[in-house]
């Protein structure tokens, strides 16, 4: 390539005629082979003539790219390759490769600046062509090869009864209805999705293991749709949004989701311990109701259980504030305007929309990260991440880049690609206004005009177990005795009080004994149970503790205690 460019460059290809180019063509391919033929001393005459002729393609080919570039046209790549490709020296599919290698020769070697033509497969790299095959094999399945639909038959659980699944491009939903009015032309918000829950425990078969969809179209047509029929209980299409929402277990149990949707920046402010009790509450109702779902073990413990829902139910309580107090109340996805949190807080993910930012910094994927921090934190660092919010179909669409450049290559139809062009424009346009946005309040922040609420702060927090028990034993010993002058208490007592398992006093017993916080009490006990009371030191520590909690959280400390008075109450009856 090279060599012939050197020859090359001396010739406007324009002012030639077909003879005259041809001749080019022949002198050019024998000086090149004058150049390499000391290297080839070992090779046959056989070799050598069809190396000549080899060397004539690539020169041709060549001669193509020239032409094109000096009456500056674009390129298609993959046109040229056909138009200079001799079935006698090699394949179309070996020729496109080396065509390939030397397009990426001139451009990154010798810098050759050469216009492809927006919708040339070949221009792209591999793992961008892998991607377009992925989407028409994916587009075949929803739709048909006749873009008319499509029916595949798949086993039920029994395998023997069949069933039926008519695909038309259209989002399934939540129950036979998709509330976001998702179809092909915004293919890669669409996902298979299995009927059978819990595939893997239910089909035990060795020729209809669990298949990932995303691995499915990996394959041609023809292999993913047998891939497809070995799917027990058959899969449903349904676009991102219920997809997650479907997966949402928790989310979507009535009493768990009628209270999300319920709340606002303003009873989440005002009564965050009548959150925490509600959160509780509802984990325990959830827990009961979905035993069969859950494996308890020694390690697996029902009160572990219990505090992982807990959590999850919190992480929601949690994502919807930061967004309610970042993007205003009823927040809808500014894309689609059909997915909002009131009603679809699962779908919502934070989208970055500055990712050069990631240079100087990590970047933060808030997934999970609801679960585990408090609200300031999350508030801070969306905002100096520059994050807005987006459902799962809109996010998804954003970062498919490759579907929306070459769209017309996928959906073949110019209609439908304009239409996805549309679309980007207006996704694009929404995310520079919410940009704006999140750009506001990060000036705020970095003036220090910007007073971030924490709500939703555990009075007792991670590391501070041993302090909860202490003042709870205070109370017991100390405050609620004194209507009974009983100034000592039991494990059953303690435990009731705490609304904790039986053995839960068992697991700080030890520790408040060692740290000099209780005491035994020598000779008295009943029915077994032994008695304790504070030591002086325990009291001197934890009216140190009440007084540090009362003043950082008056409203909600005042609220527990109460609540532990009335479960004393009840255990007195």
């Amino acid at each position: 390539t090279k060599y012939s460019l050197n020859k090359l460059e001396r010739i406007i290809i324009n002012d030639l005629s077909e003879v005259e180019i041809l001749e080019n063509i022949k002198t050019i391919k024998d000086s090149v082979f004058e150049q390499i033929e000391s290297q080839l001393s070992r090779k046959n005459s056989e070799f050598k003539r069809f190396l000549k002729k080899y060397i004539a393609n690539i020169v041709w080919f060549l001669t193509k790219i020239k032409l094109l570039s000096e009456t500056n046209q674009k390129i298609n790549v993959s046109n040229v390759a056909k138009e200079t490709h001799n079935k006698s020296l090699t394949s179309l599919n070996q020729w496109y490769k080396i065509v390939k290698e030397i397009v990426r020769y001139l451009r990154d070697t010798l810098g050759f600046s050469i216009r492809t033509a927006h919708q040339d497969p070949l221009s792209l790299p591999e793992s961008s062509q892998n991607s377009i095959r992925c989407f028409k094999t994916y587009y075949k399945l929803i739709k048909g090869i006749d873009k008319k639909g499509i029916t595949i038959t798949y086993l039920d659980i029994d395998y023997k009864t069949e069933i039926r699944i008519h695909y038309d491009g259209k989002c399934l939903g939540l129950g036979e209805y998709c509330p976001f009015n998702i179809d092909h032309k915004f293919l890669p918000s669409l996902s298979h999705h299995h009927r059978l829950e819990g595939y893997n425990k239910i089909v035990t078969e060795k020729d209809y293991k669990y298949i990932q969809p995303n691995k499915i179209i990996s394959h041609s047509f023809h292999r993913a749709l047998e891939l497809m029929q070995t799917q027990i209980g058959g899969l449903d299409l349904t676009c991102l949004n219920c997809h997650s929402i479907k997966h949402s277990v928790r989310y979507i149990f009535p009493p768990i989701f009628h209270f999300l949707k319920s709340l606002t920046l303003e009873n989440i402010n005002e009564n965050s311990a009548n959150i925490f009790n509600e959160t509780k509450r509802l984990a325990n109702e959830f827990y009961e109701q979905n035993k069969e779902r859950y494996r308890i073990t020694r390690i697996n413990t029902i009160a572990k259980t219990n505090i992982d829902i807990k959590r999850s139910i919190f992480g929601f309580v949690k994502k919807k504030y930061v967004i309610e107090y970042l993007f205003g109340a009823n927040y809808t996805c500014p894309i689609c305007r059909k997915a909002n949190i009131n009603d679809h807080l699962a779908c919502f993910e934070a989208h970055h929309t500055n990712l050069e930012l990631f240079e100087k910094i990590e970047k933060i994927e808030f997934g999970r990260e609801y679960e585990r921090k408090p609200v300031h934190w999350l508030i801070k660092n969306l905002t100096i991440q520059e994050c807005i919010y987006l459902c799962s179909n809109c996010h998804t669409m954003i970062n498919a880049t490759i579907y929306r450049d070459h769209v017309l290559i996928i959906l073949q139809k110019q209609k439908e690609a304009t239409f996805v062009k549309t679309f980007y424009k207006h996704l694009y346009k929404q995310i520079e206004i919410q940009k704006n946005i999140i750009l506001q309040w990060k000036h705020q922040l970095k003036d220090y005009n910007l007073t971030i609420p924490n709500p939703l702060q555990l009075i007792f927090k991670k590391g501070e177990a041993l302090d909860q028990k202490l003042v709870c034993i205070y109370n017991i010993c100390e405050v609620y005795s004194k209507e009974t002058g009983k100034h000592f208490f039991t494990a059953d007592v303690f435990n009731y009080v705490l609304n904790k398992f039986h053995t839960h006093f068992n697991n700080y017993k030890n520790q408040l004994i060692n740290t000099g916080y209780i005491q035994y009490i020598k000779g008295k006990h009943q029915f077994n149970q032994k008695f304790f009371e504070l030591t002086p030191k325990g009291i001197k520590r934890a009216k140190e503790i009440i007084k540090k909690k009362s003043t950082e959280f008056p409203e909600e400390f005042n609220n527990l205690i109460s609540a532990w008075k009335e479960r004393w109450l009840e255990y007195l009856k």
